[in-house]
């Protein structure tokens, strides 16, 4: 039964003052809706029928007040939103054409805009954005929520249409995401990788992998996620042994643990061999804690690696690398690296509280370390070059590049190994020579270089082997 016959049977019980058929059982039957157009009849065409003495004149509309600046801003509501029977594709780099003239805070019948435009000037404030930089993001909020309903959310992948014309899609998105109105329609690039690295594998083998390595990135219950270059690691590692099984097997239930032995032993020795033992020893790991394998072939097995010998450095080494060093930040990092021995990744999330000028100490990773002369000179040069660089930053992060002052992310991981790329003494490697440094005029001693550096007891002992060899034997010629 539709809407309207149910309408019809209801309209003639109440006209007829028939109450005995209850009204419970018509509403059940009713199992759809019936459409109707505004202002029109029910299915009739003909308009709907005035009451006396009503007029068709409009009313006049009601004049919103101006806005109070100094009460806040009341947050978007953002509820189910109107359904989208078609969702065409839009074109953002022709809408910024009517957000050109927009140099004011927009009216309040645009409540959208008008709640972004207030989160983009708390935003600019927070994180030093100059004018220039705001006024494109406004332009690029009015891009994105033109014609929008107020409470419907903007997909990212229309965002990017704002790269052609020089408006940052992240910031805008960032904004959107404030007041709840950004879609994150994005493409995982971890997953898009693994993806494409198992084609190839067999369906099973492949669905037993996909999920591990969610598992990995995501984390579960009483796991911690991953980092991505951990799970990059595994996957460089393993996609050559899955496409090897793919060939005879078609899950990897039917592996036992000489077959992974086998495959194993036939790998190069050394690191290699260790990083694909570990991929595999996680992944059936996994697989059997899931309850998809019945014994774990990788247990019992052990892959052991010889300590690799360490020298020192010549000072041709060095002179490669300062060369390399043309900027203040790579001056900076290359002292941080062979005076202090700071890991890169330590280097990028340094804050500008962790530097104390008046005392010249340092602290790194909960330790407090002396400046000597290179690094505060090289430091002295860093900060007056970031403070004429970007005045108006908010980073709260020592190192700092034209990506991240307008926000408070860290530098990229490869922000201090590019110029270094290629050299016989990267980064790492001058960290490497400065344990070995300190453990040759120390006597190696492994407790000194736990104390001073940090180093865990594994580390510290195998640099103080290391020192010891060389203080029995002497250092290798220079190639």
């Amino acid at each position: 039964m539709c809407w309207t016959e149910a309408s019809r049977r209801v309209n003639r019980i109440v006209a007829g003052h028939d109450f005995a058929e209850p009204l419970a059982p018509v509403l059940r039957e009713i199992t759809c809706h019936q459409l109707r157009f505004a202002h029109t009849g029910a299915g009739t065409g003909r308009p709907r029928a005035l009451p006396a003495g009503a007029s068709r004149k409009p009313k006049r509309p009601y004049a919103a007040k101006a806005p109070d600046p100094s009460r806040n801003m009341p947050s978007l509501a953002v509820g189910a939103g109107q359904c989208i029977l078609t969702d065409p594709p839009r074109d953002l780099k022709r809408s910024v054409i009517f957000a050109v003239g927009w140099h004011v805070l927009p009216p309040l019948e645009v409540p959208n805009v008008y709640l972004a435009w207030h989160a983009a000037e708390r935003r600019a404030e927070g994180q030093g954005w100059s004018a220039y930089t705001l006024r494109h993001v406004r332009k690029g909020l009015v891009a994105a929520l033109a014609g929008r309903t107020p409470d419907e959310q903007v997909p990212y992948s229309e965002l990017t249409q704002l790269a052609s014309i020089k408006i940052s899609a992240d910031r805008v998105g960032a904004v959107l995401e404030d007041i709840g109105l950004l879609l994150d329609d994005r493409v995982d690039s971890l997953e898009a990788t693994w993806n494409r690295r198992l084609e190839g594998v067999a369906p099973a083998i492949r669905a037993d992998v996909n999920d591990w390595l969610r598992r990995l990135r995501d984390g579960g219950p009483r796991a911690r996620p991953r980092s991505q270059r951990t799970i990059r690691h595994y996957i460089f590692h393993t996609e050559p042994i899955l496409k090897q099984w793919s060939q005879d097997h078609d899950h990897l239930r039917e592996m036992t643990a000489e077959e992974i032995r086998r495959t194993l032993d036939g790998l190069p020795a050394g690191y290699r061999r260790s990083f694909a033992h570990t991929a595999l020893r996680s992944l059936f790991s996994f697989l059997h804690k899931n309850k998809r394998i019945f014994r774990n072939p990788t247990t019992g097995y052990k892959v052991r690696v010889a300590d690799t010998k360490v020298f020192p450095l010549s000072q041709d080494d060095y002179r490669a690398a300062v060369a390399a060093a043309k900027t203040p930040a790579h001056r900076l990092a290359l002292a941080f690296a062979a005076v202090h021995a700071i890991r890169p990744h330590d280097m990028r999330h340094m804050l500008m509280e962790h530097v104390d000028l008046s005392q010249r100490r340092l602290t790194v990773a909960g330790r407090i370390r002396p400046l000597d002369g290179i690094a505060y000179q090289a430091l002295l040069e860093w900060l007056d070059y970031r403070r004429t660089r970007w005045p108006n930053t908010a980073n709260p992060h020592l190192f700092v590049s034209m990506n991240t002052a307008l926000d408070v992310r860290p530098v990229c991981p490869d922000y201090f190994g590019k110029p270094f790329r290629g050299l016989p003494a990267p980064l790492g490697r001058l960290r490497i020579d400065r344990h070995l440094e300190e453990a040759l005029a120390s006597g190696a001693d492994p407790l000194h270089l736990a104390l001073v550096f940090g180093l865990g007891d594994r580390a510290a002992v195998r640099y103080a082997r290391a020192a010891r060899e060389i203080l029995e034997s002497g250092p290798e010629p220079d190639a």
